[in-house]
């Protein structure tokens, strides 16, 4: 957890507040569904909105909030005309902080704690009619809990090196052509060769968030624990928001041995196939017969390989 409190120590409160105000310069109307009223319809009532994961599951006040995960807002069931503002609040007690980005669209936001606490997320439309307030909503956030605990780093584990190019600022650190191939186990070292500060951001996989911004030639080792696909999203600038993408890919190649080969070669540790390259793999599956109804991608034969040599 982020905040730990031992015996006899005085708990206080540290409010962080974060505002953003998004202008929508479009003509026209935005719409947050084919159902929505104006904001004159409405009047000036209190108007509702939604939260859900990254996953697409509704969120409530009764939801466990994760760190570092990303929530998606939307203010549901109005229309907000052009020339509107909209500006979001949101508080953490006790101490840590929280972020919430520009959506999409005007009526979006993305929402997500760097600590355990209670947050406090409110909205303000400001609209040429006048001023409406969107549902107030106290979310609590907490640490998720560790299934797998990173292990601690192998020096003599293999080192991925991937450096963000120089002139990235706030754009994406590389594309989905040139997605980063790691395994669980090795360690990802993100070299920063940009003239500006970079943090990365992730759900817990594939390593812990990155605690603290790489300045200028500085660099963070990511030790892989987790599997991750690139397609999921879930890693990003945390400085700079989802539009910073950073595209990695991550194989667990013990749990494709357990699942794949413990049961005719053993446990890993003592493997009749221990230190067996992934060219020896490739080929035993094409000579034994028992071997041949294995569904396995390069990729994947790779990570098994990576996995029996330590």
């Amino acid at each position: 957890m982020a905040n730990r409190v031992g015996s006899g120590l005085i708990i206080f409160s540290v409010a962080t507040t974060l505002v953003f105000s998004f202008q929508n310069c479009g003509s026209g109307f935005e719409m947050a569904n084919l159902d929505s009223v104006s904001l004159v319809e409405l009047g000036s009532g209190e108007i509702p909105l939604t939260i859900t994961d990254s996953k697409g599951q509704s969120v409530t006040e009764a939801t466990e909030l994760i760190v570092d995960e990303p929530y998606k807002v939307v203010i549901s069931g109005v229309r907000i005309p052009a020339g509107s503002t909209v500006t979001w609040t949101a508080t953490v007690t006790p101490g840590g902080g929280v972020h919430v980005h520009n959506g999409a669209v005007l009526s979006e936001a993305e929402l997500h704690c760097e600590a355990s606490g209670i947050i406090s997320l409110s909205g303000t439309i400001n609209a040429p009619t006048g001023t409406f307030n969107v549902v107030p909503m106290n979310l609590s956030c907490s640490e998720a809990p560790e299934v797998n605990p990173p292990p601690a780093a192998d020096p003599n584990s293999q080192v991925v090196t991937f450096r963000i190019p120089a002139g990235t600022g706030r754009s994406a650190w590389n594309t989905l052509a040139t997605t980063v191939r790691v395994f669980v186990g090795q360690t990802l070292r993100i070299v920063n060769d940009d003239s500006v500060n970079h943090r990365l951001h992730t759900g817990g996989a594939p390593c812990r968030h990155q605690p603290t911004n790489s300045a200028p030639g500085g660099s963070f080792d990511c030790v892989v624990s987790l599997p991750l696909e690139a397609s999921a999203g879930r890693t990003y600038d945390h400085l700079y928001g989802t539009g910073a993408r950073f595209f990695v890919t991550s194989i667990d190649g013990p749990a494709l041995y357990t699942t794949n080969c413990q049961s005719c070669h053993g446990l890993r540790a003592s493997s009749t196939v221990r230190n067996a390259t992934a060219a020896e793999i490739r080929s035993n599956i094409v000579g034994e017969p028992q071997m041949q109804n294995l569904n396995l991608t390069n990729d994947q034969l790779d990570a098994i390989a990576y996995s029996l040599s330590r």
